[in-house]
């Protein structure tokens, strides 16, 4: 979920959003964290900082792997023109209470060139990128359509789901992909 909260510095990153700015901020104040930067990453509700350094972070998700599922997630798609639809749905095991559903739709393989700031004159790789993003969804069943731009590569895209209680633990994720539809 790419941030425009460095804007200022006079690159505009294309690929912000403002609500991913305030998810961020969010997740930082709920982390006891006066701070945000980029890229900020999470495991399980917790935020890992020294996750470049390798600092555990592999244990972590190791750990965060082995939890039994707390719900089951069931996607199925295809393609009509240019819209990917979607029918995902959602329901919650045991330990769900309070659960939502969240779904994302990410493209990889884009490039970017920087103007400006810090990383003029770079070409920066960009995969997994956040391009729609869902509202909380309840748990249950909910048919979803998204537009794939023209221009744009199928082989670049993807959909992330994901199940999350209120403490923010991920319960179950799927990622899906529209090749599933050109076999």
């Amino acid at each position: 979920m790419h941030v425009g909260y460095w804007d200022y510095i006079g690159w505009k990153d294309p690929y912000a959003k403002p609500g991913f700015n305030l998810r961020q901020r969010l997740w930082a104040a709920a982390n006891h964290s006066r701070s945000v930067y980029t890229p900020g990453v999470f495991v399980q509700g917790h935020e890992v900082r020294g996750w470049s350094r390798g600092d555990g972070i592999a244990q972590q998700v190791a750990t965060a792997n082995a939890i039994p599922a707390g719900a089951k997630i069931q996607l199925t798609g295809r393609i009509e023109d240019r819209l990917l639809r979607i029918d995902v749905s959602a329901q919650g095991l045991a330990s769900s209470g309070g659960a939502e559903l969240r779904v994302a739709l990410v493209q990889s393989g884009l490039s970017t060139a920087v103007k400006a700031g810090e990383n003029r004159g770079e070409m920066l790789g960009n995969d997994h990128v956040v391009r729609e993003w869902s509202e909380a969804l309840p748990l249950g069943r909910h048919p979803l359509s998204y537009a794939v731009p023209a221009g744009s590569n199928i082989h670049q895209w993807a959909v992330v789901t994901f199940v999350q209680t209120p403490d923010r633990q991920i319960q179950q994720a799927l990622q899906w992909s529209p090749l599933a539809c050109q076999r």
